[in-house]
């Protein structure tokens, strides 16, 4: 398994099960990107750091937009989308982006959440806010976490992840 596509499988199910209308993906991709263009009846808002590779993934899909800009700035404009996906640089910038964004969707994603990971993108220093739980598919490194506080999500990702005999983490 390709390393920058470990997320995959788990956005694939979570776009698939909850009704996901909106997408924040931070961080542009080979994989992520391509994957939330397919979902057509999407609006997605794929940002990244680097000017010249969001260039790469411009789109003639009015429901895709491609922007760069510094995450962190961007973070503090986003007021409400269903899924927001955290796999941008710089990497030590990546938890200050979850942190913000936690209550302004309905499922956060974020990569490369295994230790010692954790040291370079500081996810660990998350303060979770109240009901809302991290779930970290372990079954290829670099780890995915998913973060809600919806029910029904915790519920259905535990659910996927014990199919794919996954050793989960929650918190």
């Amino acid at each position: 398994m390709n390393p920058y596509s470990t997320h995959i499988h788990l956005l694939r199910f979570l776009m698939d099960n909850f009704d996901i209308k909106s997408v924040v993906e931070l961080g542009i991709g080979h994989y992520s990107t391509p994957l939330f263009r397919s979902y057509l009846n999407v609006t997605v808002v794929s940002m990244d750091s680097d000017i010249n590779w969001a260039r790469k993934f411009e789109s003639t899909n009015n429901k895709h937009k491609v922007g760069a800009a510094p995450l962190l700035g961007f973070a503090d404009t986003v007021d409400w989308f269903d899924l927001v996906f955290v796999d941008g640089n710089p990497a030590n910038e990546r938890a200050t982006c979850v942190q913000k964004l936690l209550t302004k969707c309905k499922i956060l994603v974020a990569h490369d959440t295994e230790p010692p990971g954790e040291w370079k993108y500081h996810y660990g220093k998350i303060e979770l806010p109240k009901d809302y739980v991290r779930i970290d598919d372990t079954s290829q490194t670099p780890w995915t976490s998913v973060y809600t506080a919806d029910i029904e999500i915790i519920f259905k990702v535990k659910k996927f992840l014990n199919k794919q005999g996954v050793n989960k983490n929650e918190s």
